[in-house]
């Protein structure tokens, strides 16, 4: 999630992209993450349903929200709200 910030902050301007290498390496990286996520997903709604319903729901607003494009600080917002949900369910 940290590349997701770091590309995504260096490709997109006022909802714009600016470079699409960048954006291109966000999105894959939100793509990486949530495909890690799902090798454990079934495990984590079985201990922490409404945690995994949390982490899913935060993966969906952060892939639509890279896909718009959205403001940098709404990705960092959803980032940041999403690590803090895979912390509370990992132990993080």
């Amino acid at each position: 999630l940290e590349v997701v910030e770091i590309e995504y902050s260096e490709s997109v301007e006022d909802g714009d992209v600016v470079s699409t290498p960048e954006y291109e390496g966000a999105r894959d990286a939100v793509a990486r993450s949530r495909a890690r996520y799902r090798e454990v997903a079934a495990a984590v709604n079985a201990l922490a349903p409404e945690g995994a319903r949390r982490i899913e729901e935060l993966y969906a607003q952060l892939e639509r929200s890279v896909d718009g494009p959205s403001p940098e600080e709404d990705v960092s917002e959803l980032v940041t709200e999403l690590r803090s949900a895979l912390d509370g369910v990992f132990g993080g």
